[in-house]
């Protein structure tokens, strides 16, 4: 056989669903999906637009047969999450979306998905012209489709979506009329007013300090037994140990937890589920007793140095990550049902009560600045989304 036809086959990208993966275990040597982001794909020379799954259950269902979106979310790191880009903060400006360029970015009217609509409309009325080996003509098209997104904007400015990657386009307003030319002069000087203004440092805004004695819960944020979980923290400190960040199960003595903390200045991340009825061995970093098991995964970077850190917790089911800054270890833990039963609290900056089933070192809380935390992607507002505030509440110098 010397051709054959995949035209009918699936693309998978950043793993295989657990439902698909036993299809594929002969020829796929790791069932360890990938961790992280995923800025551009090009497949035969076109782009794939990421714009991630309909919000809407029904408009999944009839999706399915062209894209399946699972434990995807939006990213929300640099350059263009909100703690990173200027574009979604400047009210005097159209292009309030940010469009990732590499470790860059720039401010567009369009998102992906809307620029494909316009350059759609625009090519559609070019007939059987050749667009695949004439860049020239792409760059117009591309230029114009972004210029006709502007156009649509400033036609019910003050609309734009806060989404800062990916708005799906409604159907009654797809296209909009463009401006005249002396609409058109009008937007572009207040864009020009902005300055150097746009490029003002964002990053640490509305950090909180955490003195030892302070504790944020934040109560429906997560999924009461959720398989998937994503917690990214930026902090900065000087103090070796300390509890970061806690999901707690309280009503059966703490059996199930997530724990990140500090630990002679090094992040670790513990995952404590219930054992499944029919276990498998135990990995070496693995611990059982009284029905449940326990794993936890050790970074090496030192980040109690005074200076800014990322930390980043992942985990689907059994598998976990821990990425700090741009460093990951990974591991499983085997022998449950990968469900994490809680009460919808996360515990920031240490523990409400005493827990006895943590390890020692976790039993101090955490003493430093926090600037960001993203649970699955969507920023958390330090103050304003807690339930509860215990301790001094004191912004970061």
């Amino acid at each position: 056989m010397t051709t054959f036809d995949l035209s009918s086959s699936p693309v998978y990208l950043g793993g295989i669903a657990d439902v698909e993966s036993h299809f594929l275990e002969d020829v796929v040597p790791s069932k360890q999906s990938f961790v992280g982001a995923i800025q551009k794909v090009v497949l035969n020379g076109a782009e794939l637009v990421l714009a991630g799954g309909s919000q809407k259950k029904s408009d999944r269902l009839k999706e399915t047969q062209l894209e399946h979106w699972e434990a995807t979310t939006q990213w929300q790191g640099p350059p263009c999450g909100d703690n990173y880009s200027t574009c979604a903060k400047d009210r005097e400006t159209l292009k309030r979306i940010c469009r990732p360029l590499g470790s860059s970015y720039e401010c567009s009217c369009s998102t992906p998905l809307t620029h494909m609509s316009f350059v759609r409309h625009l090519t559609a009325s070019l007939g059987d012209v050749d667009l695949l080996h004439n860049l020239t003509a792409q760059r117009e098209i591309s230029a114009k489709a972004e210029a006709m997104a502007c156009d649509a904007l400033a036609t019910r400015l003050g609309m734009a979506s806060k989404d800062l990657q990916h708005d799906v386009p409604g159907k009654d307003n797809e296209i909009g009329a463009p401006l005249s030319e002396e609409e058109r002069k009008e937007v572009q000087a207040g864009e020009r007013r902005m300055g150097d203004s746009r490029e003002a440092a964002v990053l640490y805004k509305g950090s909180v300090l955490f003195s030892g004695s302070t504790v944020i819960n934040y109560h429906g944020l997560i999924d009461k037994d959720n398989t998937v979980d994503n917690v990214r923290i930026q902090l900065k400190t000087e103090t070796s140990d300390g509890l970061v960040v806690m999901i707690p199960e309280r009503s059966h003595g703490m059996e199930e937890f997530v724990a990140i903390s500090l630990v002679s200045g090094r992040p670790e991340a513990c995952l404590s589920l219930r054992s499944s009825h029919h276990s498998p061995p135990l990995n070496v970093d693995t611990s059982h007793s009284e029905g449940k098991r326990v794993t936890t995964l050790k970074a090496a970077q030192f980040v109690a140095d005074g200076d800014w850190h990322i930390v980043h917790f992942i985990r689907n089911r059994g598998h976990i990550s821990l990425i700090v800054d741009d460093q990951m270890v990974s591991g499983e833990l085997a022998g449950t049902d990968g469900v994490l039963n809680n009460e919808g609290n996360i515990w920031l900056g240490g523990a409400l009560e005493r827990v006895t089933t943590l390890p020692w070192q976790y039993q101090r809380n955490f003493t430093g600045c926090i600037s960001a935390l993203f649970l699955n992607e969507v920023s958390i507002a330090l103050l304003g989304d807690a339930d509860l505030l215990y301790g001094t509440i004191a912004s970061c110098s």
